[in-house]
């Protein structure tokens, strides 16, 4: 107890002593904490001095705001867990600055490979993803038709004006981090605290997007049809919340009456209270995945044979564009015969797999069952 005084009065005493500061002192902290921000952020002569003025004092507002709150968070909870988590957020930065370049590149690649496609493939490739993991990932597909006829519209624009402000913000931030003021051989950004490199990055954020009311507007129309597809799903996928409760009400009788007495026999007394919670919480858990599991058997059969039929036809209509099959006709039976043996092979495949994935595919595509996972632990709850 008198520790948690003791730390309280020190609290007290060192936020008093922020609150006491002279205007000067604050004055001079911010000006030697942002003289490098101060001096790449310059407006250039070409620029006009009521703009230039105008600038300025909008920046000043933002570093402002930015201290005061840095300044409030070191004196609270707040603070001190940023301290002990700083070895997981350098990583996480030392991870992003390593890997976002390929991610652009990855990106460039596949929209000019998507581009490059025709448009027969493309619907194929489309039916073969339908064949082979419709039932693995049910949700993820729902979602990503759900988003593309009600939202995509809307914002296919705003994604890559995104892009572009990601870009150049990316070339500001390797830029600012070889600046290098005082020569003296170290990275400006180097020698600041983690304070001020927050400050720092987040000024030059602000100096380097060129519309920030476009990007908010996108950013919003974004947040906006995620919300919806969500819901979305809620409501398609209700039943299978319906009757993984069903399921589970079933299986609490049962076990109350065998597992519960058994269980207390060999628990400790001191710990019997906690077997009925625990087996009613594991009997939620095996209702829902029973559930699930029957949703994604009903999702591979429906998946396989649309994007059997799909793949099929498509295919074969790209064939005879190219004159490689002339004598197909969409009212002959070689579209149904190659499309529902396709569906076929891939039902088996996801069930011989249990609606997982086989090596090396579940490691390429692990972000993937993340956000299936995610997904599915939104629908259920």
């Amino acid at each position: 107890m008198s520790d948690t005084k003791a730390v309280a009065e020190k609290n007290k005493e060192a936020l008093g002593n922020m609150i006491n500061k002279t205007y000067d002192d604050i004055t001079r902290e911010r000006k030697e904490s942002f003289k490098s921000n101060t001096k790449s952020g310059a407006v250039s002569a070409t620029t006009t001095e009521g703009k230039s003025s105008s600038l300025t004092q909008q920046e000043s507002n933002y570093k402002k705001s930015l201290e005061n709150l840095l300044e409030k968070a070191q004196f609270s909870n707040f603070g001190a867990i940023l301290q002990k988590f700083q070895p997981v957020i350098d990583l996480g930065v030392n991870l992003f600055h390593n890997i976002c370049p390929y991610l652009i590149l990855a990106w460039n690649y596949s929209y000019k490979f998507y581009n490059s496609l025709p448009l027969d493939i493309l619907y194929s490739l489309v039916g073969l993803v339908l064949v082979f993991f419709g039932g693995v990932y049910c949700l993820l597909i729902a979602a990503v038709e759900t988003f593309y006829m009600t939202g995509w519209p809307q914002i296919k624009e705003g994604v890559m004006i995104l892009k572009e402000e990601f870009e150049l913000m990316w070339e500001a931030h390797k830029k600012d981090n070889e600046i290098d003021e005082d020569h003296d051989g170290i990275a400006d950004v180097d020698k600041l605290s983690y304070r001020e490199l927050a400050q720092r990055k987040f000024l030059l954020f602000l100096q380097s997007c060129r519309d920030p009311q476009k990007v908010i507007n996108i950013l919003t129309s974004i947040t906006t049809s995620i919300i919806s597809v969500i819901a979305v799903l809620k409501v398609e996928f209700a039943k299978v919340i319906a009757l993984g409760n069903m399921i589970g009400e079933n299986l609490k009788k049962p076990v109350n009456y065998y597992l519960v007495p058994a269980a207390g026999s060999i628990v400790p007394k001191q710990y019997q209270k906690w077997i009925a919670p625990t087996l009613e919480f594991l009997c939620k858990v095996v209702s829902i995945s029973i559930a699930w599991f029957i949703q994604r058997v009903i999702s591979s059969v429906q998946s396989a044979i649309r994007g059997g039929l799909l793949f099929s036809r498509r295919f074969l209509i790209f064939l005879k564009n190219r004159g490689w099959f002339s004598s197909y006709d969409e009212d002959d039976y070689y579209d149904e015969a190659l499309g529902w043996s396709v569906a076929a092979i891939g039902i088996y495949f996801q069930l011989s797999c249990g609606f997982g994935l086989p090596f090396p595919l579940n490691i390429l595509l692990f972000p993937v069952s993340c956000l299936e996972s995610y997904l599915t632990w939104v629908v259920s709850n």
